[in-house]
């Protein structure tokens, strides 16, 4: 079973802000509500850089390192899930919209652990998650 789950969310803030917090993994707490710890293993972001992060979904504790695998600065950043619960590769894109942004998330893969769980719900999950994480993401760069 593969999971494609995309988000989101038009935001009144220039792409460079939001890429500010959204590609800056040490701003990761800021902004991702499930996670309750970030190890930034390589410095800066750049193609190879690895991340681990720790969180809490869907009732378990669990960790995953990533991998950048491409880096357009401003505009996008995509992971591989090296390690954990789910293996796949994560997306972020900001589109600029003059003033304005257009912000996307798409993780794609295998839920891993969690394929014991019907498809729907594990997806249910990581969508209602992932437009969570874009309104306090948001929240962070207009305040």
């Amino acid at each position: 079973m593969e999971l494609d789950v995309a988000v989101e969310r038009s935001m009144s803030v220039p792409a460079d802000r939001v890429a500010a917090v959204m590609f800056d993994p040490t701003q990761d707490r800021t902004w991702m509500q499930a996670l309750t710890a970030v190890d930034v293993l390589d410095q800066p972001v750049a193609i190879g850089a690895r991340v681990r992060r720790q969180a809490r979904f869907m009732g378990k504790d669990i960790s995953w390192i990533t991998v950048v695998r491409t880096y357009e600065p401003g505009r996008c950043l995509k992971l591989d899930i090296a390690e954990g619960p789910f293996v796949g590769v994560v997306t972020y894109e900001i589109e600029p919209a003059g003033d304005s942004s257009k912000v996307r998330i798409r993780n794609v893969g295998a839920p891993g652990q969690f394929a014991w769980m019907p498809s729907g719900l594990v997806r249910m999950a990581m969508r209602r998650s992932l437009v969570k994480d874009l309104q306090r993401l948001e929240a962070a760069v207009t305040g």
